[in-house]
């Protein structure tokens, strides 16, 4: 079944991190590496885009997951971006959005994922515990 989400901000609410407290949440949606949105062997474009990630100037990640569907109503790919880090934080503040999301776009937009990957959208979402 083909990846659908509304986008309504670049900041969405991410209902288990909220339950859960601090967290922030990358994802990359609307994916495609070479054109296709199914991948039998993601391995190149996983590199590449692990790769992008780790050029984010004050970003940190456990790794990257690929979710690639194939069925009969059709394709999709999109990227999650694991156990996120930013500026020494696991949570984000609403004004290191647009940098951070620039950053991101940056450097999926060069390298080998910049060769071979396009996307729709990155989107963000972060929640802080009430201290």
């Amino acid at each position: 079944m083909p990846f659908s989400y509304n986008s309504e901000s670049i900041i969405e609410s991410f209902d288990l991190q909220a339950m859960l407290g601090e967290g922030v949440s990358i994802y990359v949606y609307g994916a495609a590496w070479n054109s296709s949105t199914w991948l039998s062997d993601p391995t190149a474009a996983l590199v590449a885009v692990n790769d992008a990630f780790d050029s984010v100037v004050d970003l940190s990640f456990s790794g990257i997951q690929i979710i690639s569907s194939l069925s009969s109503m059709g394709t999709g790919m999109a990227f999650a971006v694991c156990d996120v880090v930013y500026k020494s934080r696991t949570y984000m503040d609403p004004t290191d959005v647009g940098t951070l999301r620039t950053a991101i776009a940056n450097a999926l937009n060069t390298g080998e994922s910049g060769l071979h990957l396009t996307y729709g959208d990155v989107v963000l979402g972060s929640s802080k515990s009430a201290s």
